[in-house]
């Protein structure tokens, strides 16, 4: 690829590609704010609940059309079902994500050049209101060819660009904050179920944990249960191993 050329990509798939080519190399790297990825299923889910059949969908949209946008689906037959994405991804897409994005430590696409996410407005509890509004997207350089890519698309009119707090974006993005401080929770338990983790160098997981250590412990124990709930039980004699796991040996 030439460095004239722009892949979108998960951030997961995003720091794969990182790892292949040096900074300021390769394709122009756009990420996005991520919470998982909702399996096949769960989609068919919604459509058939909305009163649709999955094999007769020629256009779908998990959001869009405004602001969050509606999950919507084009059906053979003209028809068109659609439902609030506070519905489609509250109630079905969001819990049927695999256990390895709920274990991941990069939401906000820590490898890209340039990443969006969403500048949600929120409640007086600090929880994002999904309600249809005029929408703004928070955009993260973090590269000087995301900060170049950035200003030329203001540029040429494509967006509005103003300025935002860091405070700003967290405040929007509660999840993805509370995603971060408590992952080390989440990771004990995988690794006590005896399933395999993924490596964090960079992200703080350890000094992280360090600060909230209840919420630490209550967050391993939610995470077991989870585990529990989908089949896996206890490694038992994995005290050592697990130890070497975390330290990353």
């Amino acid at each position: 690829m030439s460095g004239q050329e722009a892949v979108v990509s998960k951030p997961c798939e995003t720091a794969s590609m990182r790892a292949m080519v040096d900074e300021g190399a390769g394709p122009l790297l756009l990420s996005f704010f991520c919470a998982g990825t909702p399996n096949q299923t769960a989609t068919d889910d919604v459509i058939t609940r909305l009163g649709g059949e999955p094999e007769d969908v020629v256009k779908l949209r998990y959001r869009g059309m405004g602001w969050p946008g509606k999950f919507s689906a084009a059906l053979s037959d003209g028809a068109v079902v659609e439902t609030e994405y506070d519905d489609s991804w509250g109630r079905t897409l969001g819990p049927s994500v695999p256990w390895r994005c709920r274990t991941c430590g990069d939401g906000m696409g820590e490898s890209a050049d340039l990443v969006a996410g969403d500048l949600w407005e929120t409640d007086e509890r600090g929880y994002p209101l999904f309600e249809e509004l005029e929408g703004y997207s928070v955009l993260i350089a973090r590269t000087q060819r995301g900060v170049e890519a950035a200003r030329a698309a203001a540029a040429a009119g494509y967006i509005q660009l103003e300025p935002v707090s860091v405070e700003e974006v967290l405040a929007a993005q509660p999840a993805q904050v509370a995603r971060r401080e408590r992952l080390m929770g989440r990771l004990v338990a995988t690794v006590l179920m005896g399933l395999p983790i993924t490596r964090y160098q960079g992200f703080g997981v350890l000094r992280e944990s360090g600060k909230r250590p209840r919420a630490i412990y209550k967050e391993a124990l939610g995470a077991a249960a989870r585990l529990r709930a989908r089949g896996y039980d206890w490694a038992g004699g994995r005290v050592r191993p697990v130890l070497s796991k975390l330290r990353g040996r």
